[in-house]
């Protein structure tokens, strides 16, 4: 098994797993070996779970994939082939999720969709063009008006006198802003060059607000939707998943008690 420190010599079984087509035997020295960095018992047992399910499900990484995945240094006293171990098994887990959780994604129907944009409307809130920049006090603020209304460019008084914003044109919607400079934005006629304490600004454009596009709506609709199925889907296996592999897990009896073992009393099947 790759990553597992197994000795010919001396090899005490602490847990086998079978199922029809898979087996697997954890011995003692790699329960102790990986109890370094935790559990070890339940990391190998679930482990040689995933492998067993990958198979069942015709799911493979392959060596370099398992490679490339390793992003850490040994430590604990795993080693290198241990670490390339641990991310084969990660990356078996998030295929086999990904396996269960599209389908999941697919399910979702238009009259699921339709009937979600009904009672979840959304509207656009009104949105604003402007130029804006922020003086570092009033008195270069009143200066910066002066400026623009001279005809300085907005680039160039934002480079003179802004110590925050360039005075590029750009759409805003509430939220934004610091509070007061956004109410007077919002209160500003378009095309009046406003200065609001340090701001100064000019609304070039007022955009209303209103139903948010239908097809953005529904768009978002499926998100949601097809999220809660995927999370459903995921829950509902790793419940059968743990049921299952748990009851073909016979352990030592040393390790009996043990929640991943089939005749642990503490056994329960949680996720």
């Amino acid at each position: 098994m790759c990553g597992m420190h197994t000795s010919l010599a001396k090899f005490a079984i602490a847990a086998t797993i079978a199922a029809p087509g898979f087996s697997r035997s954890i011995g003692d020295q790699d329960v102790a070996h990986w109890s370094r960095a935790g559990d070890g018992l339940g990391f190998l047992i679930q482990a040689a779970w995933t492998e067993g399910e990958a198979q069942e499900r015709g799911i493979a990484v392959t060596d370099s994939e398992a490679r490339e995945a390793v992003d850490e240094a040994p430590h604990n006293g795993l080693t290198r082939s241990d670490l390339v171990y641990a991310s084969r098994v990660r990356l078996l887990e998030a295929r086999i999720r990904d396996q269960i959780a599209q389908p999941a994604a697919q399910s979702v129907t238009p009259e699921q969709i339709d009937a979600y944009v009904q009672e979840h409307p959304r509207t656009e809130p009104e949105r604003r063009r402007l130029r804006l920049f922020v003086a570092s006090d009033r008195a270069e603020a009143r200066a910066a008006q002066r400026a623009l209304r001279r005809g300085r460019t907005w680039r160039s008084a934002a480079r003179r006198y802004a110590t925050e914003g360039d005075g590029a044109a750009r759409t805003i919607e509430p939220g934004l802003l610091a509070d007061r400079v956004e109410k007077a934005v919002f209160r500003a006629p378009r095309n009046a060059l406003t200065r609001y304490g340090t701001a100064v600004f000019k609304v070039t454009a007022i955009i209303p607000g209103g139903p948010t596009p239908l097809a953005q709506q529904r768009a978002t609709a499926w998100e949601v939707l097809s999220s809660a199925a995927q999370a459903r889907a995921i829950d509902l296996f790793e419940l059968d998943f743990r049921a299952r592999w748990r009851l073909r897990t016979t352990c030592a009896p040393e390790y009996a008690t043990h929640l991943d073992c089939s005749g642990s009393p503490n056994g329960r099947v949680t996720r």
